[in-house]
């Protein structure tokens, strides 16, 4: 009997074509487990339904990421170890599936990790496991301590150095009062071109957070002291002058022979 039932096609609304991958995953663990740890998780979350479960074998992944099925099995263990995923042996064959978890419950104690892995305590004692981790997890330790040092560094440096302000902030009095106090110590008279090195010394102390008092102090200390008086020069004042703020500038009892007869050029 002939069938007369209309055939057609319904329209598939399922999303296809794309899949969800963990920014975190990507930006720092792909970076100190390496390529090939990236491609079998990719391939893992390829897999993964809308519940991330997805059960592909281990032969698929290695046939679309290129790689041997031994490097799979090994970083499937890994992530294991790593709780990245989760995986449960169902059915009567004893099939695997796989969980993608969460980035709460994967592991960031990398010093903790790295000595399981030294002593052996890694998936179940395989030591391809524990010579794998024992090459990739210093380096995810070296690098959160040079992190650390460096923001420490900077946090350091930032209460140390002065606040800088914009060039907005400081006006022409404050150039002409400090050049002014400088040429009538130095007893010189610049001419316009020489003005210029004068004037940048004077804007880089200003931006740097200095302010004239403490800039004509530490000059007037310098033209006093006899160490300081024939040889300092603005960029003298510049490097000693957070000495100075600090109290630690103090006078020099001995003048070096080649100081007692030099003189300031005159223009």
């Amino acid at each position: 009997m002939p069938n007369n039932e209309e055939q057609f096609e319904v329209r598939d609304l399922r999303p296809k074509g794309w899949f969800w991958l963990n920014d975190e995953f990507f930006n720092g663990y792909a970076g100190i487990l390496g390529a090939n740890a990236l491609a079998v998780y990719v391939a893992l979350a390829r897999h993964a339904d809308k519940k991330q479960k997805c059960y592909p074998k281990q032969q698929t992944i290695a046939d679309e990421t290129k790689l041997n099925r031994a490097t799979v099995n090994l970083w499937i263990q890994i992530f294991e170890y790593m709780k990245i995923i989760k995986k449960q042996r169902v059915g009567k064959q004893c099939a695997n599936r796989y969980y993608l978890l969460g980035k709460k419950y994967w592991r960031k104690d990398w010093d903790v990790m790295l000595r399981e892995a030294t002593s052996g305590d890694v998936a179940g004692g395989n030591k391809r496991c524990c010579h794998t981790l024992h090459q990739v997890l210093p380096h995810a330790s070296s690098n959160r301590k040079e992190t650390q040092l460096k923001q420490n560094t900077k946090e350091r440096n930032r209460l140390d150095k002065p606040t800088k302000r914009s060039s907005s902030k400081f006006s022409k009095d404050w150039y002409d009062s400090v050049l002014k106090r400088f040429c009538e110590l130095k007893d010189i008279a610049p001419q316009k071109r020489e003005w210029l090195p004068l004037q940048q010394e004077c804007k880089s102390m200003f931006l740097s957070g200095r302010v004239p008092k403490d800039i004509l102090a530490c000059m007037e200390f310098m033209a006093k002291d006899e160490f300081y008086q024939k040889s300092f020069t603005l960029k003298t004042i510049r490097m000693k002058l957070p000495e100075f703020l600090a109290g630690k500038l103090h006078k020099k009892d001995k003048v070096p022979p080649y100081f007692k007869d030099w003189k300031m050029p005159k223009s």
